[in-house]
């Protein structure tokens, strides 16, 4: 699992090449366009239709949102809900997004037979102060975690991290914002893509899933409803001669994919599923795919070859 989120986006929004990198909106005829960072990573809005006033409440509301997700799941905050959970051994009455974050990370964890861990910290912790990498390891397990009504509960020496998941939950819920806000036919890009209803033409957002060394454009995916991440296990390099790619599973297995592509329900499902599949054995994609609720998948292996499975 991903214990951080860099630059290592290698989609690309077809139709959104000129959104340029100004953080405040951008007028082009009926499209508003916003761009920015968020949760370490490139973040965008595409709006179709509407005014600037409502355009610029709509984004404001957006931005309100990434503060809320920041307090929620930063692990850089000490008073983050994430940190005192892992810091305190519990959290008690958790915010409803921090629960359902959570749930969603232990049901893909359980579908991908742990390729998909949230307890996965102490190992990134281990890797990077050098510490002793076998008893990290033997911490990291999702059913350490205990979910009552009102309290989460971790075994003693668990942590969690719910990096691989919290951009995917944040994109979707800018997408749930943008269209309260009238804006159905939106995109939203909080480090995956998420979108609740194709364009008004009909047609998806188009989105290119790009080769991470050259950033060649291998294929295209169009974005009706749903949401779309990718994953690149070498994007960054852990421990102290860099041995590791950032996404880790218990087992200690290195990559197999230079980069993951899924599309799901949601952005935050296809985020975890796109971590899972990466940290996975080959043979594991196709089922992690079927068993987690993925809509189809776009793989790159080292060598260049592109698989898709649907």
């Amino acid at each position: 699992m991903k214990p951080a989120r860099l630059s290592r986006r290698r989609m690309i929004m077809l139709s959104a090449a000129a959104i340029g990198a100004s953080r405040m909106p951008a007028r082009a005829e009926d499209r508003t366009l916003w761009r920015g960072q968020a949760l370490g990573a490139e973040a965008s809005l595409t709006l179709l239709g509407g005014d600037r006033a409502a355009a610029d409440a709509a984004i404001l509301a957006v931005r309100a949102m990434l503060a809320r997700v920041e307090a929620l799941f930063s692990l850089h905050r000490g008073d983050s809900a994430l940190v005192r959970l892992n810091r305190e051994g519990a959290l008690r009455a958790p915010d409803p997004l921090f629960t359902r974050t959570l749930d969603l990370a232990i049901e893909i964890a359980k579908a991908s037979g742990g390729a998909f861990d949230p307890t996965v910290q102490p190992l990134w912790q281990a890797l990077a102060r050098g510490a002793d990498i076998e008893a990290a390891r033997a911490l990291v397990d999702y059913r350490r975690i205990t979910r009552g009504e009102d309290r989460i509960t971790l075994a003693p020496g668990t942590a969690l991290t719910l990096n691989g998941i919290a951009q995917g939950i944040a994109s979707d819920e800018a997408a749930v914002i943008l269209s309260a806000h009238g804006y159905r036919a939106s995109l939203a890009h909080i480090g995956e893509f998420a979108a609740q209803a194709p364009k008004p033409d009909g047609t998806g957002w188009r989105i290119g899933v790009a080769e991470p060394q050259s950033a060649q454009i291998r294929h295209v995916l169009a974005l009706e409803s749903g949401g779309i991440a990718t994953s690149e296990p070498n994007a960054m390099r852990l421990g102290e001669h860099g041995q590791s790619g950032h996404i880790l599973t218990p087992s200690g297995q290195g990559p197999h994919w230079a980069s993951v592509t899924v599309e799901a329900s949601s952005a935050a499902r296809a985020d975890a599923l796109s971590t899972a599949i990466a940290a996975a054995a080959p043979e594991q994609a196709e089922p992690i795919l079927r068993q987690g609720k993925g809509r189809r998948a776009v793989l790159i292996a080292p060598s260049g070859a592109l698989t898709i499975l649907r």
